[in-house]
């Protein structure tokens, strides 16, 4: 479930999606890896040449005074994705060898 919240004032659009599928993810390009060991912090940039995306979502809205209601079956195909994911965590002894135990992942794309 993705939950979007869009502007303030006179023009505020929330929507839900659900049931989610998203086709093509596996035809990535690793663009840069960027790993700091003192700040527990890894940073991985990713392009997606092609992303599809289906779902079910609701729509609740105002545009100044005028209200935006709706649901129903959603399709977006987007192109050119750059996607930055940046993963915070520390490193932990286990069975003798450190691992990266991650709490923190944040992932941004610009589409």
């Amino acid at each position: 479930e993705i939950t979007m919240n869009q502007g303030k004032g006179s023009v505020i659009v929330q929507s839900v999606y659900k049931d989610i599928k998203v086709y093509g993810p596996s035809n990535f390009v690793l663009r840069n890896v960027k790993v700091d060991f003192e700040k527990g912090r890894v940073r991985i940039k990713v392009f997606f040449p092609q992303l599809q995306m289906t779902s079910n979502y609701t729509i609740n809205g105002r545009i100044l005074m005028l209200p935006i209601i709706g649901s129903g079956y959603s399709f977006g195909n987007y192109t050119d994705i750059e996607a930055t994911a940046v993963m915070q965590g520390e490193r932990v002894m286990r069975d003798g060898k450190v691992h990266f135990q991650v709490g923190d992942f944040f992932v941004d794309f610009v589409i």
